[in-house]
């Protein structure tokens, strides 16, 4: 449930922002019950080939714990469906290397209609493990472009050197 809560969190910075006036940001909190520490980035947006927005950020739970989580949050809006599908539907070509990332159930837990947010009427989120080393190369990649593997479409992006010193940012702030 909380999962869910920080990835619409992040899905309403997306709707009411476009990515030329949004800035990458890092946030921290606390939870009052449980004290439990989350990290959450937002803001990193991919360049998309067409009108959608598509932002690759960070969650980090547990933070400073030994049973510290970190996913990769992939945020997307636009008019229409993709249905990102569950498994290695994050793909990324890092000078000629093919690089995939997991996700357990694609956008299937978190996909909303939005209405009377923003120019982007629907909206899908995706969590995908993290692997520091594909992330590594990702950050050190002369060319990287990538997609996002959906039932209705695929999302094709580049990886900008903006993009890749928010990774290098990221990873600043895992143990």
């Amino acid at each position: 449930m909380k999962r869910l809560l920080i990835i619409l969190v992040a899905f309403v910075f997306l709707m009411g922002c476009s990515a030329s006036r949004y800035r990458y940001t890092i946030h921290e909190r606390v939870d009052p019950v449980t004290n439990e520490k989350f990290f959450t980035t937002a803001g990193n947006y991919l360049e998309p080939a067409h009108s959608f927005l598509l932002a690759l950020d960070m969650q980090i739970n547990d933070k400073d714990t030994p049973k510290q989580t970190i996913f990769l949050v992939l945020g997307y809006a636009w008019s229409g469906w993709a249905f990102i599908q569950a498994g290695e539907s994050l793909i990324f070509n890092v000078d000629g290397e093919v690089i995939k990332f997991y996700s357990d159930n694609g956008s299937a837990n978190d996909r909303q209609v939005n209405r009377g947010i923003g120019d982007y009427p629907v909206s899908e989120g995706a969590m995908y493990k993290f692997d520091r080393n594909k992330i590594e190369k990702i950050i050190n990649g002369k060319k990287v472009i990538g997609k996002v593997v959906g039932q209705k479409l695929d999302l094709h992006f580049a990886v900008t050197p903006e993009n890749q010193n928010n990774f290098k940012k990221m990873l600043l702030e895992i143990k």
